[in-house]
């Protein structure tokens, strides 16, 4: 697996443990089962995901990999996208990469941000502000629960 942490955290004042996972699944490989079982045997609360396609292109598919992983796991999800660019055709969707969070539960509210990054999709770039500072509320047991996904920067 490439990028895996996982972390086993108390949730203050629920009494509930909350297992949190960040994961660079670097577009699926084309293989969301094996992505799916890793996440599934880690027991995973909580989950990160870095460098996800969302009908980006032929390396993927054209899929939503965060849709996809979530709807294995049944658990909800958010994507916040970095990039986004045109549809592979007139009628295709359009075209994005970025960073989601899956969760066992309830996502509360959530947000995109724009944080300063260098794109990896122009041949010299330059630091540019650009989304993909994924934030959310989580409802743990009557808890809030603030959580974060972003690539590295």
């Amino acid at each position: 697996m490439l990028g895996v942490a996982c972390a086993h955290l108390p949730t203050k004042g629920s009494g509930l443990p909350l297992r949190v996972m960040t994961y660079n699944i670097a577009a699926g490989y084309s293989d969301l089962d094996r992505t799916s079982e890793a996440i599934r045997a880690s027991a995973a609360d909580l989950v990160a995901l870095q460098e996800v396609d969302v009908h980006w292109g032929q390396r993927s598919g054209f899929i939503d990999q965060a849709a996809a992983v979530a709807a294995r796991l049944k658990m909800q999800f958010r994507f916040a996208r970095i990039y986004q660019l045109p549809g592979a055709n007139a009628s295709a969707p359009a075209r994005e990469y970025g960073v989601a969070l899956l969760s066992r539960f309830p996502i509360v509210e959530w947000s995109n941000h724009i944080i300063t990054r260098l794109s990896t999709q122009q041949e010299t770039p330059a630091p540019a502000p650009l989304p993909g500072f994924l934030e959310a509320r989580i409802d743990v047991g009557g808890t809030a629960v603030r959580v974060f996904s972003s690539m590295e920067v």
